[in-house]
């Protein structure tokens, strides 16, 4: 799975208590992790949605309600102690996201006593609160612990594709939010010949290059566009042709500036 699709089922579907993040490397994994505590703490009409004020915070790493624990400097485990508190914090409600999202990097890290502590909580999970494990190695992590979440398996990033997908994206978005008809209709002219992991790709890139250039976008704008493009997402999930997805996206364009 990569971050598009996992973000893809992310908006489609529940969220569980507890994730474990495997695969790639730890900075896709870090990636994929701060991709579902966006998930939890958005208050959007959609999860993920991308432009409420929380999906902001969380793109901007400076959400309160999304805590990190990893191994303290120049220590090679995560200790009972360090997880005891985050078991205790978790018993408390969010300060404003829709969630309380605790991210354990190296949590394979974690020694036995830590995993105990946590298993403790996974037990009888907070409504409030969501665990993401980050793990290289996540066999080291005990059966049990395991057994209560989620498991995320990362393929990793071509960083060729990644630099062309940015491109295509920015140049995608400009025609999108330039409301000139020429301009949106030569653009979905390529979206047409994707198949749906390819589209669904472009639509992530395009939704977080929307995130970067919010500020310059009116609001009622950025929302439709935002609403649009999470709704072409849910399309490609219920296998509508990209063809009819691409069709979509741009009436959807096309009435932006539409009062």
């Amino acid at each position: 799975m990569d971050l598009a699709q996992l973000a893809s089922r992310l908006r489609s579907g529940r969220l569980f208590h507890s994730y474990i993040v495997t695969g790639a490397g730890q900075q896709l994994r870090d990636e994929a992790a701060m991709l579902i505590a966006q998930a939890g703490v958005c208050t959007g009409q959609h999860p993920l949605c991308g432009v409420c004020r929380d999906c902001r915070k969380a793109q901007e790493g400076i959400h309160p309600d999304i805590s990190h624990l990893r191994p303290e400097k120049g220590a090679k485990e995560i200790t009972v102690d360090a997880m005891r508190a985050v078991r205790a914090a978790a018993s408390v409600m969010p300060n404003q996201g829709a969630r309380s999202v605790y991210i354990v990097h190296q949590a394979d890290a974690m020694n036995t006593g830590a995993q105990n502590a946590m298993l403790k909580v996974f037990e009888e999970p907070p409504e409030h609160a969501l665990f993401v494990l980050a793990a290289e190695n996540p066999e080291k992590l005990l059966p049990t612990v395991r057994s209560r979440c989620q498991v995320i398996y990362l393929t990793p990033a071509s960083q060729d594709a990644a630099v062309t997908g940015s491109h295509e994206a920015d140049a995608l978005l400009e025609a999108l939010l330039s409301g000139n008809p020429l301009d949106i209709a030569k653009a979905s002219v390529p979206l047409e010949k994707m198949n749906r992991i390819e589209l669904s790709q472009l639509l992530a890139d395009v939704r977080r290059q929307l995130i970067i250039k919010a500020d310059s976008v009116p609001s009622s704008k950025l929302t439709r566009l935002a609403d649009a493009l999470n709704k072409a997402d849910r399309y490609l999930d219920a296998n509508v042709s990209p063809g009819h997805v691409s069709g979509f996206i741009m009436a959807e364009a096309m009435g932006l500036d539409d009062n």
